[in-house]
């Protein structure tokens, strides 16, 4: 029995100081500043949030390549003109007809 308290107690008194060493302190305190890379992130990148714009390229419209640029513009309006699901992808069916 006395063996068992004096393993307890040894037990404890490991557990101890990793149990205090995981808690997160105060930081850095007043003056440390930011350091390397602790700058503003990224971000969304270009083209990103308030004013974003819908984009028709070689990225996501099939058969761009095979496109005139007149016919690029074409299809960038009639998608834009697009105000609802339905339409918006009766105007992708028609140019995937026009391959």
């Amino acid at each position: 029995m006395r063996h068992a308290i004096i393993a307890l107690a040894v037990l404890l008194a490991t557990m101890a100081p990793a149990v205090t060493v995981a808690q997160p302190g105060q930081g850095m305190g007043p003056g440390g500043g930011m350091g390397p890379g602790m700058g503003p992130g990224g971000g969304m990148g270009p083209g990103g949030g308030p004013g974003m714009r819908y984009q028709f390229n070689q990225d996501n419209t099939p058969g761009w390549s095979l496109m005139t640029p007149e016919e690029r513009t074409a299809h960038h309006n009639a998608m834009m003109s697009a105000k609802t699901y339905e339409e918006c992808k009766a105007a992708q069916e028609a140019q995937h007809k026009q391959m």
